[in-house]
């Protein structure tokens, strides 16, 4: 039996730590406020520390980790403030689909319209492919915005919202709700509108996740 935790040697890169212990974070295995040693953290992955020393650098500064009181890091909860989190990927969704709009090639039109139609498809209760349809659709319009810029912005966002935590907090007519969502947004770009796409895919993130954001 397989160490789950263990990284490949031919893939102990400093993005791969960061993309399993960012995972192991959205999903609850690493608990809020549990305490993240180097040494044994770096035994445990199998890595040098270097890369993980990197790693860790990056998860405190994308808000997963922080120092704790005395020496190490502490995991932070993700979900803390949820509300900034999804006005800023309602934006950064609206960039992406008005880029897209404008920028995107055949090839990546026939793609996202590919992914939408397989989306439409899914069984609403079938959480494991939906979430992965979800990321490829957000993804697929983040590749046709054609921007590098947009594209590093969007990948924590991608990963983060299609957590099983969120994912499994929709009901099912907020999931159909999702793939209606996803349709319009399609076609609005495929229509080459990237006003209305823009405003779709604001709106369709804000809808999704209306109930988190409470008047302050």
């Amino acid at each position: 039996m397989t160490d789950s935790w263990l990284i490949p040697t031919a893939k102990s890169t400093r993005d791969l730590v960061f993309d399993m212990l960012r995972d192991r974070i959205l999903s609850g295995e690493l608990r809020h406020g549990e305490k993240l040693s180097e040494v044994p953290l770096a035994e445990r992955l199998g890595v040098s520390r270097t890369p993980l020393r990197e790693a860790l650098a990056r998860l405190t500064a994308a808000g997963y980790l922080q120092p704790a009181e005395s020496t190490g890091l502490v995991v932070v909860d993700p979900f803390q403030n949820l509300d900034e989190l999804i006005i800023r990927r309602a934006a950064l969704d609206a960039v992406a689909a008005h880029l897209a709009a404008r920028r995107a090639s055949d090839a990546q039109l026939a793609a996202l319209m590919a992914i939408t139609e397989q989306y439409r498809r899914t069984d609403p209760l079938d959480l494991a492919e939906r979430r992965g349809l979800n990321h490829r659709f957000h993804a697929a319009i983040t590749t046709a915005a054609n921007s590098h810029q947009v594209a590093r912005e969007a990948e924590h966002f991608q990963l983060f919202f299609a957590s099983d935590r969120l994912m499994q907090a929709l009901t099912p007519d907020e999931t159909e709700g999702a793939i209606r969502d996803h349709m319009l947004i399609a076609e609005a770009i495929r229509a080459r509108d990237p006003f209305e796409a823009e405003r779709l895919a604001r709106e369709h993130i804000y809808g999704a996740y209306r109930r988190y954001l409470s008047p302050e």
